[in-house]
Parts: structure tokens; C-alpha cells; sequence
């Protein structure tokens, strides 16, 4: 839906990750004393970090812009080497060409993450492909104008929202668990694709997997509130609906499939749940029902 870019929201890129001082900074914030619940001092930490990393983004500049200039210095580096042919000036092009290759690897985070384009990991690495399906998809996300079920056309940004709020309202309409480990809210966090969307927070996966071995107890202590208590902050199970056309020219709401963008921490909870039910889901159905679950085929019932 259309939105004004003046109101931009935060999303943390990948790609900072991979600067100097990342796990610094993530630190010097984590060593904050927070007082309230586990849930609530992940929350107001990961909130300061926003502020940090948009520093930190303001710091690096544009990287595609960045990725030109070392390239211009790399081609002077290695002009005045062919020129002179000293060593002085070899080991100027080797610094030139480490900086050039860290530019252009920042820069392919950040394109790919724009891009999400999960299927490029190591072909065409152009920044074209990604420029071009960036714009691709924008083009497709917004949406200016919608038909009711009576047939009434929408075209303000205000009444299609409402439509699309009313529709999915309308449309949407704890068992007893042992305690979490480590390990098993580990393994949930680690599991999330690293180029999946951000959830409102927008922390994406790639971040939690950098900084584990800082964060990695506070999520620990979160996720087990949790479970204990069976209460979740708003700021967790707060959630984005993506809107994805069904068909090539989308009219009516219903042509659109919504796809929750939710939190990596709420993620990782979800991921647990369904992990210990799929243990016992085989002792919960009758042993005739043989789709969807683990160990059972539907042709088992075909003789």
C-alpha cells in the first residue's frame, strides 16, 4: 500500500553485521541496566540499538556510492603502478583492491536483502539485477485503488486501508510444556532465513545470529517467560500484513493474499510450539487420518 516515505521506519540491514565494531556496539548497549521483565528489557534494548545502528548506517553513507569511489581509487592505484612499476605502489593497488571488495560486499548485502532474492547466492552479482527487481517489486506493492463487494471503487489511501482492515477483521474473525533450554530457543532463532522480511521491530534474523553470543541470554530468558506465564508484550505480537496480489490485476481485496511479517522473537516462539506439538501430534489423531503428519502418507489409505 502507498506510504509516505517521510515516515520510514527502521529495518536493520544485514550488512552491518559485517562492520568493525558490530558486536561493540551491540555490547556497550546490552550492558544497559533495564528494570521490568525479560520480555520488556529485550524490548527497550533492542530499541536503543535502533538508534545506534542508524548511526552507524548515517557513518557508512551510500554504498553504492562508496563502491565507485574505491573502484576510482583502485583504477589510480594500479594506473601508478603500471607506470612505475615500484613496490610502493603495488602494495597501494593490494590496499585498494581489499577496500574496492569489502565496498562491493556490502553492497550486495544490502541489494540482495532489498531484492530478496534468495535464489542469487553466488551467479550475477550486477547490481542491475537487484536495482532492477527492487523497482519491480515496489511497483507491485503499492496499491492505488480497490473495488468493494458492492462495487464501489476505492481510490484514497485512507478508504482502501479501511476496506483492507474491515475485510481481513471479518475474514480472521497453551498446553502444559516443559521449561525451554539454551539450546532449543537457539536452534528455533537460528532457523529463521536470514533474508526473510522484518517483523515490525525490524530486526531481521541475520542480526540475533551476529550477536548470539550477546543476546543470546536475553532471548533465552524471554522466550521462557513466556512459557511460564503465557503472556506476550504487544511490542512482540505486534504484526505487519503484506499484501500479495492472487492474480496479475488485483480488483477486489480478495485478490490479495495477506502474509504476516512478524517479529524474529515471536518467530522463534512459534517455531518451538510447533516443534514440541509435531513430538505428540502422532498420539493426538487416529491412526486412519495419515496427511500431515510426520511418518504417514496419505497414499497409506489407497490399496
Amino acid at each position: 500500500m502507498a506510504s509516505n516515505a517521510d515516515h520510514a521506519v527502521f529495518k536493520f540491514d544485514n550488512y552491518l553485521a559485517q562492520l568493525p565494531g558490530f558486536l561493540d556496539s551491540v555490547e556497550n548497549i546490552w550492558k544497559h541496566h533495564i528494570s521490568g521483565t525479560a520480555m520488556y528489557e529485550s524490548v527497550c534494548k533492542l530499541k536503543l540499538l535502533k538508534a545506534e545502528f542508524r548511526r552507524q548506517k548515517k557513518r557508512t553513507g551510500n554504498l553504492t556510492e562508496n563502491v565507485q569511489n574505491a573502484k576510482t581509487f583502485l583504477d589510480k592505484a594500479q594506473s601508478l603502478f603500471t607506470t612505475y612499476k615500484e613496490d610502493i605502489f603495488l602494495n597501494l593497488v593490494k590496499c585498494c583492491r581489499r577496500v574496492y571488495s569489502a565496498a562491493v560486499k556490502l553492497e550486495i548485502s544490502m541489494l540482495q536483502q532489498r531484492a530478496k532474492l534468495r535464489w542469487l547466492k553466488h551467479g550475477d552479482q550486477s547490481s542491475k539485477v537487484f536495482f532492477r527487481k527492487i523497482n519491480s517489486t515496489r511497483v507491485k506493492q503499492r496499491v492505488f485503488q480497490i473495488t468493494k463487494a458492492s462495487g464501489e471503487l476505492l481510490t484514497t489511501q485512507h478508504d482502501v486501508t479501511q476496506e483492507f482492515i474491515s475485510f481481513f477483521r471479518l475474514y480472521l474473525g497453551l498446553a502444559s510444556l516443559a521449561p525451554v533450554t539454551l539450546s532449543e530457543v537457539k536452534e528455533a532463532f537460528f532457523d529463521i532465513d536470514v533474508e526473510s522480511a522484518p517483523g515490525p521491530d525490524g530486526f531481521t534474523s541475520a542480526f540475533y545470529r551476529a550477536a548470539w553470543p550477546i543476546v543470546g541470554q536475553s532471548m533465552f530468558e524471554a522466550v521462557g517467560e513466556f512459557f511460564r506465564t503465557g503472556k506476550l508484550l504487544k511490542q512482540i505480537n505486534t504484526t505487519l500484513l503484506a499484501l500479495i496480489p492472487k492474480v496479475n490485476m488485483p480488483t477486489y481485496v480478495s485478490d490479495y493474499r495477506p502474509i504476516s511479517c512478524c517479529n524474529v522473537l515471536y518467530k522463534a516462539i512459534t517455531k518451538i510450539i510447533v516443534k514440541r506439538i509435531q513430538r505428540v501430534l502422532p498420539l493426538l489423531i487416529d491412526y486412519s487420518q495419515n496427511a500431515f503428519v510426520p511418518g504417514r502418507s496419505i497414499s497409506d489409505n489407497i490399496f
